[in-house]
């Protein structure tokens, strides 16, 4: 079973407390979630909160037509500076 947190949480350690019908998640006994119980093996249950600062929201769209990266909040030539493609 897996249970989403906030992103800047991922690969931290947490507490769980199953209860029976939510699990509260804490980080330095700080409750950072709740979510209703799930029996689905292998399931998964997600906050889209959790992915908030992700990704950029709100590019503008040029001329009406929106690439895939810049529906992420990312274009081209961002990814192109991050790898040092451009200076």
């Amino acid at each position: 079973m897996r249970y989403s947190v906030p992103h800047r949480l991922v690969r931290d350690r947490v507490e769980v407390q199953v209860g029976t019908s939510t699990v509260r998640i804490f980080h330095a006994s700080a409750l950072i979630a709740e979510h209703r119980r799930c029996f689905e093996p292998n399931g998964q249950v997600i906050d889209p909160a959790h992915f908030d600062g992700l990704w950029r929201r709100g590019t503008p769209v040029a001329l009406g037509v929106q690439s895939p990266l810049a529906a992420l909040g990312r274009s081209l030539a961002d990814y192109e500076r991050a790898v040092g493609g451009e200076q």
